[in-house]
């Protein structure tokens, strides 16, 4: 058989190739003792079976005293040879979540999410149950973008400081300077973030 050689078929063929590049390029890493990564299959502190404290105990006496630092900063360092990959404790998710801190990129699959009004806007509203939709949402969407390698699980969110002073320049992520109106909001915000059912009352 012989091969047509055109330049569109040569374009072509270089479209898929850059566009195959790309992809690789993108692609997120596996997630630490994932059970693909062979490298990290016989750490016990990558075993299920384990309880907690054992595998923390396993986990930090494999760390050098170095990269245990280098893993209490808002950047934190990998330890590939843990199988463990960097991570960025930045990211923001106090009316949705948010590209504004470095640890959350959209793109791809995940082009954005929902930006909801900010806190004290829905404070307004003196709706107990509008607080725990949002928070549904916030954390269906970081869950995904985490599943999707763009994201970590770790948000700023919610504020829950009284704006008391009109000074202070981030009073618009509070809900108000009025301490009643709080009971509005969920007491255990990080509880609906986790899935779990969130009793008002």
């Amino acid at each position: 058989m012989r091969m047509i050689r055109t330049p569109t078929s040569f374009l072509l063929l270089l479209l898929v190739l850059l566009f195959v590049a790309a992809m690789s390029a993108t692609a997120a890493q596996p997630f630490a003792c994932h059970p693909a990564d062979s490298a990290t299959k016989t750490l016990s502190f990558c075993r299920t079976d384990l309880s907690v404290k054992d595998r923390v105990k396993d986990l930090m006496g494999r760390l050098t005293l170095q990269e245990k630092v280098k893993l209490l900063v808002n950047n934190a360092a990998g330890v590939p040879r843990l199988g463990i990959r960097g991570y960025e404790w930045w990211s923001e998710a106090l009316h949705g979540v948010s590209n504004v801190g470095p640890g959350t990129k959209f793109g791809g699959d995940f082009p954005g999410a929902t930006s909801f009004p900010q806190v004290i806007t829905t404070a307004a509203s003196f709706n107990a149950s509008l607080w725990e939709e949002i928070g549904k949402v916030v954390s269906d969407e970081a869950r995904a973008m985490y599943n999707g390698g763009l994201a970590g699980l770790t948000y700023w969110s919610p504020n829950v400081n009284i704006f008391r002073d009109p000074r202070w320049g981030r009073g618009q992520e509070t809900p108000a300077k009025i301490p009643s109106l709080l009971v509005y909001m969920p007491p255990d915000m990080s509880g609906v973030y986790r899935g779990a059912t969130v009793v008002i009352g």
